[in-house]
């Protein structure tokens, strides 16, 4: 599973025909496995930097564009990765039968 947040003019299925290596995809994403993945940042893109989650964990996600950043925690865990000014909308990408996501 992926939540983050992707620029609005995406259009392709968030899957793994996109080149999630290369910057460039649209897309600031936080994985279950820890995975970071930005549209912008070649130095964070592809990487393990954030924390696990798994199913019946809450993540909390919360974009701030003034400060330019996108926040997710899960208890006492956070990341923040920076997301210059555009138009954005919520992406979630579910891989396997039975992931959900409850978005409030």
């Amino acid at each position: 599973m992926r939540l983050g947040i992707c620029l609005s003019n995406i259009k392709t299925p968030l899957d793994d025909r996109i080149n999630w290596q290369n910057t460039g995809h649209g897309c600031y994403l936080f994985e279950a496995t820890g995975r970071v993945l930005s549209h912008s940042d070649a130095t964070v893109n592809d990487k393990s930097k954030s924390f696990w989650y798994s199913k019946g964990d809450t993540v909390e996600m919360s974009y701030d564009p003034a400060r330019g950043k996108l926040r997710a925690s899960k208890g006492s865990e956070q990341y923040e990765l920076s997301v210059p000014a555009g138009d954005y909308r919520i992406c979630v990408v579910l891989f396997w039968e039975g992931d959900s996501v409850t978005v409030e």
